[in-house]
């Protein structure tokens, strides 16, 4: 990909057939990326496969978070916010003291 970001098009579906080689450079070049619009509203994009592929790649880490995410709600259901937030706050205190321990080093 080139240094600098694609800059984006928007044009109406009509356009594409005349303008179809012009708008592949550009995409293939990383130049531009493309808005398809019918009767003005968007209908379809035009990206480089390597675009997409990091689309895909993105939307994956997304899924696996939400996944990981809902495994966590999942396991502390039987709790209450307010043992959460105590559980939490103690873990959270249990790592300061120890990392303040380990940057004082041994006595």
């Amino acid at each position: 990909m080139t240094a600098s970001e694609p800059t984006i098009q928007t044009i109406e579906t009509s356009e594409v057939p005349e303008r179809w080689r012009e708008l592949w450079d550009q995409v293939t070049r990383h130049e531009t990326r493309v808005i398809l619009t019918e009767n003005g509203a968007p209908a379809a994009a035009i990206v480089s496969a390597e675009e997409l592929r990091q689309l895909k790649h993105y939307q994956q880490s997304v899924e696996r978070d939400l996944s990981f995410l809902a495994n966590v709600r999942a396991a502390f259901s039987h709790l209450s916010e307010e043992e959460i937030e105590r559980e939490v706050s103690q873990a959270i205190s249990e790592v300061r003291n120890k990392t303040v321990s380990i940057e004082q080093g041994p006595s």
